[in-house]
């Protein structure tokens, strides 16, 4: 396979704009890879490439084993893309990457991998133009099996210095703001960046309900993940709080979480949510939100 071709099947499989978004998924699956594959078969491989497709897994970086989930946020980090996006790219560059490969390289690297990882480089047949069924319906993937469990809140009055620290000990991208036991809004990263620090509003005099978006949108955990999936995409949002069903808050899922989740299941369910999602947008009015119980 020709680089020509071999960037061009990237570009339409994962329906990226240009060559150059598909150039930085392509490098950055493969130095990821490098991280993970022992340097004498990442360089096998390369030598079955052509050159400025192969340079990217002669990466001289020290070799990690990497867990799927830290592979996918490797590339993420290296491609600047979101996780849903860096899963879905990351999936088409290496069913592209099997194509151009031997069959007995193929099971060179599934025997150097851990299981895992070897839904990756199945036959090359997998990854194709039309997208199988998002998820298989006999597993019952619901909402609770893949959310984050434990999910903090904020009061009001809460500086934002300190939403924000707890976003980091979180490692979250968004805190509920709750007055007694109702939820009133959400303050995410987004929210602290534009409303509070574009406009240069001190981190601790500023509080939560300045800079919060006062509608939130749920779910509940006993839903279909796939469910949650689609009321993500039509809401033009990226993540939901979770309640139980006595509207106690369970926790809160997000794109992210569903592409680490659906590993070899989903084939392009987040991705084509993504896709759709430009904007936050309110949704709910004060008054249609729960209370917690």
């Amino acid at each position: 396979m020709q680089s020509d071709q071999f960037m061009a099947q990237v570009q339409h499989q994962a329906h990226l704009s240009s060559r150059g978004e598909a150039a930085r998924a392509v490098r950055a699956t493969l130095e990821s890879l490098s991280i993970r594959l022992e340097r004498g078969l990442s360089e096998h491989i390369a030598s079955q490439l052509p050159l400025d497709i192969g340079e990217h897994l002669r990466l001289q970086e020290p070799f990690c084993r990497l867990s799927l989930s830290d592979f996918y946020r490797h590339v993420a980090a290296r491609e600047g893309v979101d996780l849903p996006k860096s899963v879905f790219h990351a999936r088409v560059v290496i069913g592209v990457l099997c194509q151009a490969l031997s069959p007995s390289m193929i099971a060179k690297i599934q025997g150097d991998l851990p299981k895992e990882f070897r839904t990756l480089f199945a036959v090359p047949e997998e990854t194709s133009h039309t997208p199988a069924p998002a998820i298989d319906r006999h597993d019952h993937l619901l909402v609770k099996d893949v959310m984050t469990r434990g999910a903090q809140v904020a009061a009001p009055d809460c500086p934002i210095q300190v939403v924000a620290e707890r976003m980091r000990g979180l490692n979250a991208g968004c805190i509920p703001i709750c007055e007694g036991s109702r939820i009133i809004g959400m303050v995410t990263d987004r929210d602290i960046a534009l409303r509070a620090v574009a406009e240069g509003r001190g981190p601790m005099t500023t509080e939560a309900r300045e800079v919060m978006t006062p509608e939130v949108v749920y779910c509940f955990e006993d839903e279909d993940i796939e469910v949650a999936v689609r009321n993500m995409e039509s809401r033009q949002i990226r993540r939901l709080l979770v309640l139980d069903r006595q509207n106690r808050l369970a926790g809160i899922v997000s794109l992210g979480d569903v592409a680490l989740h659906l590993e070899g299941r989903d084939d392009g369910l987040t991705a084509e949510a993504l896709e759709r999602i430009s904007e936050r947008r309110s949704v709910l009015s004060r008054d249609e939100i729960p209370a917690l119980h």
